[in-house]
């Protein structure tokens, strides 16, 4: 797949209904928001993170969020693959997706301006994420490349998805480009749903529909943006203190 991709929209435009730190909440129930933030702060404590890798702290602490809901025996993809010392991998980094589990594949993202908000630069930030997963706008292969990553982690007895117990590579080539999950901050899930909805309306192609698609086809789509088990505001709050504490 290429990556001439049909767009729509001056991503230069303000995001229609921009979200603010302050406003949604992580679409999760209380007792799994409770977890995320507990795993979230866990990450942020056990990790060294010195006040120029704010963004590192970020990423520790809603991927660890992200992995409770993804299940217990969830597991951050760049930490399993150096643990069990799986071939294949520069730097130990797994490229495109953060986690794995009995029930999901997920890459975890979480844009905003510096005032919180989540801009249309941030929006347009998402909408790459997730057309990445989809194959647009890398290399011919990847997302064969992507399959084969992922039968590695099955390789090494790591968890996947149910459908990709006995998947070979095609089976789970087409199990990634259809299924697997973007998780977000809670309060950023209806915007991004939202923009995507408008895309998909407008390009059913970009997303393997047919033209004028169902709206159980369109609904199977959006639903793959799921929740961290926070929102920003949660998630930044527990950055910021985190930073605070080593500065004292």
């Amino acid at each position: 797949m290429t990556s001439d991709r049909q767009q729509s929209g001056d991503q230069s435009k303000a995001v229609s209904g921009t979200a603010s730190h302050d406003q949604g909440r992580s679409n999760v129930d209380q007792v799994s928001s409770m977890m995320a933030h507990d795993a979230a702060q866990e990450a942020l404590a056990e990790n060294d993170i010195s006040a120029e890798h704010a963004l590192y702290a970020r990423r520790y602490a809603s991927e660890a969020a992200a992995r409770t809901l993804a299940g217990e025996d969830a597991v951050d993809l760049d930490i399993f693959i150096k643990e069990n010392d799986v071939p294949g991998f520069q730097g130990d980094n797994y490229p495109i997706y953060d986690i794995t589990s009995r029930t999901e594949v997920a890459s975890v993202k979480t844009h905003w301006n510096a005032a919180g908000e989540l801009d249309a630069s941030a929006m347009a930030a998402y909408k790459r994420d997730f057309s990445k997963m989809m194959g647009w706008g890398r290399s011919p292969g990847a997302l064969e490349t992507d399959a084969k990553n992922i039968l590695k982690i099955r390789g090494a007895e790591g968890p996947v998805p149910l459908a990709l117990v006995q998947a070979n590579e095609t089976e789970a080539t087409k199990y990634l480009q259809d299924n697997a999950r973007l998780r977000v901050p809670g309060d950023h899930i209806q915007p991004i749903r939202s923009e995507l909805e408008k895309d998909i309306r407008a390009f059913p192609g970009n997303y393997q529909l047919p033209e004028n698609p169902s709206q159980k086809q369109v609904e199977h789509i959006l639903n793959r943006v799921q929740s961290i088990g926070l929102t920003s505001g949660e998630l930044q709050k527990l950055v910021d203190e985190r930073m605070s504490s080593d500065g004292k």
